[in-house]
C-alpha cells in the first residue's frame, strides 16, 4: 500500500512530529511505502527524512497566522505528491498550524482520513484553555476574541475554520488520539460528517524501553515538561510542602523549561528546603530519561484537557507510576488506582495525598510500577497503533471501491 502521512511539522523535537516519523517507519518496515508531507517550519535541514517533501512555513507570529489560514504551498505540494506518488491512502494529522485547509480540496478521490492529535479542530489556540487557566466550554466564535485572540488574528482563524468545515466531508474517517479528543470533536459537530463515521479512538504509541531497576533510597518524583501555566507545577510544588513534612528524604527533579522557569524556580527556595527540588532544566531525551528512570512516580499535574499526555505513556513503558489529574486524555492512559492515581487539578492536597500514596510505600511504588508497564506494552506500542490504523486504511479504500463500482 503507498501510504502519504501529512504533518503540520516534521523536526524532531515534539511528539505530533516524533510519531509520524515513527508510523512513517512502522509502516515501511511492513512492506508499505509511504512518504512524508510537511511543512518546513522549525526544520533544520540535517533532519529532514529521506522520504519527506516540504511546503512553506513559519513559527512567526502574523506570517503563521496568514499560512495557517491558508497555505498555498502546501496545496501545491500535496497535488504534486498525489500525482507522482499515487497514494492508496492519505493520513492527515496535525495540519491547522502550518498546512492549513488548503490541502483538503486536493483529498478529492483519494481515501483519507483525518487523525486528531490536539485540539486545533476546535480551538483556534488547540489548548481549550481560557488565559485565566480555567478549561474552555465556550465554542470557537465570539469568546474566542473576548479571551484569547486578537482582532487579526481572530479573523483570520475563524476563516481557517470556516474553510475547515466547508471541507470537512473530505475526510472518510476520523481518528483521535484519546477519548478526549474525540468527545471535542463531537461537541463541536465534528464526530460525523459525508462519509465519516463517529470518531474512532486510536490511542498513541511510545518507544519501547526496557524496564527501570528496582527502586532505590531516596523517594524521588519526577516532572518531565515545559514550565508554563497549564503544566500545573505550581500545584506540584505546593503539594510536595507536605510531601517533605511526611518523607523528609524525598525528592522532586524537574526536567524542562519555559515561560515560568525563573517564578518556579522561587517559589520552590520560598517553599522548600534547598535539595527538596533539582530543576535540571531542557536536556537531551537521554539524559531526561537517566533523570526519569530512579523516580519512584511520575507527576504530570496539567491543568488543561491534555490531547493524550504522551510523557505518561513513556513513563509507564519504563515502570514508573504515574500522578495525573482526573480529566482530559491523561486520565485515559493509566488505570486509576492499579497503574496510576488520579488527582484534581490544581489540588495541592490532593496531589499530596496521591503522591504520599507512592513515596510513603516503596512496596507500593514498585507494584503499581509492574501494572503501568503491563498496560503500556499492551495498549501504547507502536505495533498495536499500526494494527489499528491499517484497519481503517483497509476499511476505506474498501469504501472507496465500493462508490466506483456502484
Amino acid at each position: 500500500m503507498r501510504i502519504l502521512l501529512l504533518n503540520d511539522r516534521i523536526d524532531p523535537t515534539g511528539g505530533s512530529q516524533l510519531l509520524t516519523r515513527g508510523i512513517s517507519d512502522g509502516l515501511a518496515a511492513r512492506g508499505h511505502e509511504t512518504r512524508i508531507l510537511a511543512s518546513d517550519a522549525g526544520l533544520d535541514p540535517a533532519d529532514r527524512p529521506a522520504n519527506a517533501s516540504l511546503c512553506r512555513g513559519s513559527l512567526e507570529g502574523s506570517k503563521q497566522t496568514l499560512l495557517r489560514t491558508w497555505n498555498p504551498s502546501a496545496a501545491a505540494a500535496l497535488r504534486r505528491e498525489i500525482a507522482s506518488f499515487r497514494p492508496d491512502v492519505v493520513h492527515v494529522r496535525a495540519f491547522l498550524t502550518q498546512l492549513s485547509p488548503s490541502i483538503l480540496p486536493e483529498l478529492a478521490g483519494v481515501p483519507a482520513l483525518y487523525h486528531a492529535v490536539h485540539h486545533a479542530a476546535v480551538c483556534p489556540t488547540a489548548k481549550k484553555l481560557l488565559p485565566d487557566g480555567r478549561i474552555c466550554t465556550f465554542p470557537a466564535g465570539s469568546a474566542c476574541k473576548a479571551h484569547c485572540l486578537s482582532v487579526p488574528a481572530f479573523a483570520a482563524l475563524m476563516t481557517q475554520r470556516a474553510l475547515f468545515r466547508r471541507s470537512w466531508h473530505r475526510f472518510d474517517a476520523v481518528l483521535a488520539n484519546s477519548r478526549c479528543t474525540a468527545d471535542h470533536l463531537v461537541r463541536d459537530g465534528l464526530g460525523r460528517g459525508p462519509g465519516a463515521d463517529e470518531v474512532r479512538v486510536v490511542y498513541n504509541a511510545v518507544p519501547a524501553t526496557p524496564a527501570r531497576p528496582p527502586l532505590s533510597d531516596p523517594p524521588r518524583a519526577v516532572f518531565v515538561g515545559r514550565l508554563s501555566r497549564e503544566k500545573g507545577v505550581a500545584t506540584l510544588l505546593h503539594a510536595w510542602a507536605r510531601v517533605r513534612e511526611e518523607v523528609p528524604a524525598a525528592v522532586l527533579d524537574l526536567v524542562g523549561t519555559g515561560p515560568l522557569e525563573a517564578e518556579l524556580e522561587a517559589l520552590a527556595a520560598a517553599t522548600l528546603g534547598a535539595d527538596a527540588a533539582v530543576f535540571h532544566g531542557r536536556l537531551p531525551r537521554p539524559e531526561a530519561e537517566a533523570v526519569a528512570t530512579p523516580a519512584w512516580v511520575q507527576a504530570v499535574p496539567s491543568t488543561w484537557d491534555e490531547p493524550f499526555g504522551l510523557v505518561a505513556a513513556e513513563a509507564m513503558m519504563r515502570g514508573t507510576a504515574v500522578v495525573v489529574p482526573g480529566h482530559g486524555g491523561l486520565a485515559e492512559v493509566p488505570e486509576a488506582g492499579v497503574s496510576g492515581l488520579l488527582a484534581p487539578a490544581g489540588d495541592p492536597e490532593a496531589w499530596a495525598d496521591a503522591l504520599l500514596t507512592l513515596l510513603a510505600r516503596r512496596s507500593r511504588a514498585e507494584a503499581m510500577g509492574r501494572a503501568a508497564r503491563e498496560r503500556a506494552t499492551s495498549r501504547f506500542t507502536m505495533d498495536r497503533l499500526l494494527d489499528e490504523t491499517e484497519e481503517v486504511y483497509n476499511s476505506i479504500r474498501r469504501t472507496e471501491a465500493a462508490h466506483r463500482h456502484a
